[in-house]
């Protein structure tokens, strides 16, 4: 279907002006923004960092419904990058302390078959959690699946009693499926609440309101808060990018989805202040009607 004239107008009016408001979409914007973690939170050593990148691998296990997909399982971070130069574990003093993700998420089938090459699904919920494990003793179970009997593992993490929460989120927008040669792949946008204290959290530096603040109720401290040094208040916003090969898929015949050796990666940035976005609705409201005048005339 061709795009009306107008349509095409405010799409362009909109990307110029979220470019030059700095509230594109980081494959669109400028460098990606930088921050300081310190792990000396954790009552180690280490100094302080600069990254703007966390890399990982996750495993999950999807069970597929007659609309789409729910599932759960984890990402292990195994490294920062800095402008995309890996820091060595001497600097991030990963190998003391252990960090990783848990995570739920629904989906809805959008485009192509079901749990086939070329399958998009629009994901409609995707709720993490961000862990510490200081004792660096965790482990960690991958999806699975017996295609002959028809069943799966789920992906687990254990011994966790000792876990520090860090940070958590929920999700804004985003999109999961496979590629057109069976590599699963996942992109999406999380706001990224920080804990502050027993029972407390912050979004971008605000106290945690509506569906988000019951989240706070697993915050047991405020290493979160510590450990995400810079910029304060720190970042609200996580994207996420994930994809594997396409021997890292498998599926059995009810729709039980294993998904392993997915890698993956986490930025950051800044919520729009209300003002930049009040000022883009009016300049797509200015773009329209000089459109409209055009056409008149």
């Amino acid at each position: 279907m061709k795009l009306s004239k107008l349509r095409k107008h405010w799409m362009a009016a909109a990307a110029g002006l979220a470019l030059s408001l700095g509230v594109a979409a980081p494959s669109m914007a400028a460098p990606v923004p930088s921050f300081t973690l310190a792990p000396s939170a954790f009552g180690l050593p280490t100094a302080d960092f600069v990254a703007n990148h966390i890399m990982g691998s996750s495993s999950e296990l999807l069970h597929t419904t007659a609309t789409g997909h729910y599932g759960s399982g984890w990402m292990q971070i195994s490294g920062f990058n800095l402008n995309g130069n890996p820091l060595r574990d001497s600097v991030t003093g990963l190998g003391t302390y252990e960090l990783y993700i848990t995570y739920d998420l629904v989906d809805v089938w959008s485009m192509g078959n079901p749990n086939s090459p070329g399958m998009t699904n629009t994901l409609t919920k995707l709720d993490f959690k961000f862990w510490v494990d200081i004792s660096h003793n965790n482990a960690y179970t991958q999806a699975a699946v017996d295609v002959d009997n028809d069943t799966g593992v789920e992906a687990t993490v254990a011994n966790t009693s000792d876990d520090i929460l860090l940070a958590y989120g929920s999700l804004i927008q985003g999109v999961a499926g496979f590629d057109s040669l069976g590599g699963a792949f996942l992109n999406s946008i999380q706001n990224f609440a920080i804990c502050t204290g027993a029972g407390s959290a912050t979004l971008q530096g605000m106290p945690v309101t509506g569906a988000l603040a019951a989240g706070a109720a697993d915050c047991t401290s405020g290493m979160g808060n510590a450990y995400f040094k810079l910029p304060q208040p720190f970042y609200g916003l996580a994207f996420d990018e994930f994809n594997n090969t396409t021997q890292g898929f498998e599926a059995t015949p009810s729709g039980l989805v294993a998904i392993n050796q997915a890698s993956g990666s986490i930025d950051f940035n800044r919520i729009p202040e209300p003002g930049s976005l009040a000022l883009l609705g009016l300049g797509l409201l200015g773009a329209g009607l000089n459109f409209r005048r055009r056409r008149a005339r």
